[in-house]
């Protein structure tokens, strides 16, 4: 018995490291450098791991003879060798509620969609995904590895604990093949059977060439966003609408082609239906984590638009002019912001920038720790181009202030400029600059191009003037003199911009908050789900008086105390709106275009 168990041992031994020697698929590097000192390089080689498809395929993947196959977190050798043959996949039709944005442009910032954009948008080594972790959110687990040895916040719950069921909004993405790609919640390989089940009912309205968008219950609305060959589903206890939720999914989906080309995602499954796509997203779904949750706490989302920094019009346009004066030639965007706010934003004059890829690129900025390095990867923007990448250059902006210490020697030997670090105290700003070149390597151009943004900037006090004013950025109740009133959200239609009043008690509290943001969800289906062209919508509770007004140009979102009436509220709108119509400082209502 023994002998067989050693020959059988030996034989699977054999197996592997045929595997091993023959499969490799490598996903070139991610280059991340010291922000204090250049010539420091830090190269991470990630990889694709653990492809499961089915044991009845035949061959695979090319690969070079070079290919290495790495982890940050460790090595593991054990891709299996196999393809599925399959026929191309008819077409989903798509819901007139996943073209919401087809039509969205920012005026003087946005111009029309550029569909035939020369990116390059091969399937190759070349092509770079980034991978950046946050141990807050990301946690290696020894005792729980899986096939990209990460373990989510939630990554221990599964269909039979009761803290998953108690998530008041899941979403999942699977495979057509009803592989699990991402869960909000929970550990996608321990809801496998649920996955299962989800692709099953979707697969029992395709056979009449049919398409599920949604299945209403008592308590839950279950939302499909059927694109293939990936299907995206949003199960929700909130009083969120069909479209609002609809809109969401597209946002997650959008988040896969931001990492992925849709011309690689359609590559990937028509060569292997049954592959894993979860080894091609390893660490990007803290993206996805925090888009799921951005979607309670944040506005922008529901009003399609983009938050601005409020800060005077002469300033920005001359931070404009700089980064204009500056910029290298061979970048297609150059985008200056401050935490989660756009600051000012060039471009060329043949391409447009859209809410929904800003969105995408704010949200890699603030979901990853890229402050203490300049970062270099290729991103798709999927309103710009789909079927190809850019890539990114991201760094945040040093201020450097001429160090006062009474030992600092007046002499030339011993310059006193602000650019000289030997006696000045650098300070790392929340003034990020981001880059998007379609040139692979032009890191070191857009980096000398920073350097030389950062300079001018000293030089000239912006750093001093807008960090200044940082703590007037955002609007005070106070500021508009309406009493009763406890937060409003001014949106430009124009411009697609919008600026929002400072969280004061009670929405200084997070759950109050979403609370609201629930209640201005609830107005805009009302107005925009109603056949009449309404213009007006309110709603009283217990807790406050909510009121969305639309006109042409802007909607304005308001909260009041819950004692007062709606008479009185209406009449302070009109105050409101008046006020903010003064306002010269609120928008970005210009742009550099080079």
């Amino acid at each position: 018995m023994s002998n067989l168990f050693k020959e059988n041992l030996k034989k699977k031994e054999k197996e592997n490291s045929s595997i091993s020697s023959n499969s490799g698929l490598n996903l070139s590097n991610l280059l991340l450098f010291n922000s204090g000192n250049v010539n420091t390089l830090s190269t991470t080689t990630t990889t694709i791991t653990n492809a499961i498809v089915n044991s009845t395929s035949t061959s695979s993947l090319s690969h070079s003879e070079n290919d290495t196959i790495s982890d940050i977190r460790g090595i593991n050798e054990r891709l299996i060798n196999n393809k599925s043959t399959i026929s191309n996949s008819s077409s989903s039709k798509y819901s007139q509620s996943t073209k919401l944005f087809e039509n969205f442009s920012l005026d003087n910032l946005i111009t029309p969609d550029n569909s035939d954009t020369d990116v390059n948008s091969e399937f190759s080594s070349d092509n770079n995904i980034i991978k950046i972790y946050n141990s807050s959110i990301y946690d290696y687990d020894e005792e729980n590895l899986s096939s990209y040895n990460f373990r989510k916040k939630y990554g221990n719950e599964d269909l039979t604990s009761s803290n998953w069921i108690k998530h008041k909004k899941h979403f999942f993405i699977l495979s057509s093949a009803g592989k699990p790609i991402y869960s909000r919640y929970g550990d996608e390989s321990k809801l496998s059977s649920l996955m299962g089940v989800i692709q099953a009912i979707i697969s029992f309205y395709n056979v009449d060439n049919d398409e599920i968008n949604c299945i209403n219950t008592s308590t839950h609305k279950i939302v499909f966003l059927l694109k293939n060959p990936l299907y995206l589903v949003c199960v929700s206890q909130t009083n969120e609408t069909e479209e609002q939720l609809k809109i969401q999914l597209l946002y997650l989906y959008n988040q896969v082609l931001f990492s992925l080309t849709s011309v690689q995602l359609t590559k990937i499954f028509h060569d292997r239906v049954n592959f894993d796509l979860r080894n091609l997203l390893v660490g990007t779904e803290i993206y996805m984590d925090e888009l799921s949750r951005k979607f309670g706490v944040d506005a922008s989302y529901l009003l399609k638009s983009i938050r601005c920094l409020r800060i005077k019009n002469d300033l920005r346009n001359k931070i404009g002019e700089i980064l204009n004066n500056n910029h290298p030639k061979n970048i297609l965007y150059g985008i200056l912001t401050y935490n989660d706010k756009l600051i000012n934003i060039v471009r060329s004059k043949k391409h447009s920038v859209h809410p929904l890829d800003m969105h995408l690129i704010i949200n890699m900025i603030t979901s990853s720790s890229f402050r203490s390095v300049e970062s270099w990867s290729p991103i798709c923007l999927p309103k710009y181009n789909s079927r190809g990448f850019l890539y990114a250059y991201v760094s945040y902006l040093n201020s450097v202030e001429p160090s006062n210490s009474e030992n600092s020697p007046e002499s030339p030997m011993f310059p006193t400029s602000p650019t000289s670090p030997s006696l000045s105290k650098i300070t790392k700003t929340d003034i990020c600059l981001t880059l998007l070149s379609p040139n692979k390597d032009a890191f070191f151009e857009l980096s000398n191009c920073k350097k030389k943004i950062e300079k001018i900037f000293n030089e000239s006090g912006i750093f001093n003037k807008v960090l200044s004013s940082t703590n007037k950025v955002e609007l005070d109740i106070s500021d508009i003199g309406i009493p009763h009133l406890r937060h409003v959200i001014y949106k430009s239609t124009k411009y697609l911009q919008f600026v929002e009043t400072k969280r004061l008690p009670p929405y200084d509290n997070h759950a109050c908050y979403k609370r609201l943001l629930r209640s201005y969800k609830y107005l805009e289906s009302k107005i925009h789900g109603y056949q009449k062209d309404l213009k007006f919508s309110y709603m009283l509770d217990k807790n406050e008086l909510t009121l969305l007004w639309i006109r042409d140009d802007f909607e304005l979102y308001a909260s009041f105390s819950p004692f007062i009436s709606k008479t009185i509220a209406y009449n302070d709108l009109l105050l409101i709106e008046k006020w903010f119509k003064k306002q010269d400082n609120l928008f970005i209502t210009t742009t550099q275009i080079f």
